[in-house]
């Protein structure tokens, strides 16, 4: 059965809790349950927790701070660089224009050398093509023996021109059969099929213009496979001097 207080007895209860500790004490300890007394220390360290999370986190913004900017500070020299190897290559490329086109200004003079290399080396390679006697045909006999043809009327004013521009034609004995013949010789740093074409048309056109056999042959210091090939099939001999090609690789 419940107990009720009196009036007085709720008054003197509320006065005791009021003015004396160690009943309001008491009291408290029969009210409130061990978890809820234990509260306060609870929240307490939870405080200190928090305030220790948020001490970190303070420190970790400082880091990302710090990371960003050295991110951001990384991505401008990448751009920097990005931008100084755009003008590099740039500079590259025009380098590599002019030094081609520089190139292709010697190419007539390497050309003109090779030109003179065989004329003075032309009876070593063509004694081993099979040819004996080789003897240089200087332009000045050349264009009067065409001349003689043009007068015959076995040439014609632009026949005699092509010829006139053969880099070298030499008078040989060919030793398989003893016929002399004429070595109409196209030469170039490098043979390509335009070479073998004016080589093998102006063979002809020399045979057919003095009446005595022709041997068209193209030499370069660099002759690759495919225009050595058309050579051989256009009838011509190619011949690729070993120091020549030494020459072009060095």
């Amino acid at each position: 059965m419940a107990m009720t207080l009196s009036a007085d007895e709720k008054a003197r209860f509320l006065t005791g809790l009021r003015t004396d500790p160690d009943f309001l004490e008491e009291v408290r300890r029969e009210v409130l349950t061990r978890e809820l007394l234990s509260l306060p220390e609870a929240f307490t360290r939870l405080v200190g927790l928090v305030g220790i999370i948020e001490a970190d986190l303070r420190q970790l913004i400082v880091r990302v701070d710090d990371l960003t900017k050295r991110v951001d500070d990384l991505t401008k020299r990448v751009d920097d660089l990005t931008k100084r190897m755009d003008e590099l290559t740039k500079r590259m490329d025009e380098l590599t224009k002019r030094v081609d086109k520089g190139f292709r200004k010697l190419d007539p003079i390497r050309g003109f050398s090779y030109e003179w290399k065989w004329r003075d080396d032309a009876c070593s390679y063509l004694g081993t093509c099979g040819f004996r006697k080789v003897r240089f045909i200087a332009k000045a006999d050349l264009a009067d023996l065409l001349d003689e043809a043009l007068n015959a009327g076995r040439c014609d004013e632009l026949t005699r021109n092509q010829l006139l521009r053969l880099d070298a034609v030499h008078s040989a004995v060919r030793t398989s059969d003893q016929v002399r013949v004429y070595v109409a010789a196209e030469v170039s740093a490098q043979v390509d099929d335009n070479d073998i074409e004016r080589a093998r048309d102006r063979a002809r056109a020399l045979e057919q213009t003095t009446g005595v056999p022709v041997v068209g042959v193209v030499v370069g210091a660099v002759l690759g496979v495919h225009a050595r090939h058309n050579a051989e099939s256009a009838g011509l001999i190619a011949i690729e001097p070993d120091e020549w090609a030494a020459a072009e690789a060095a």
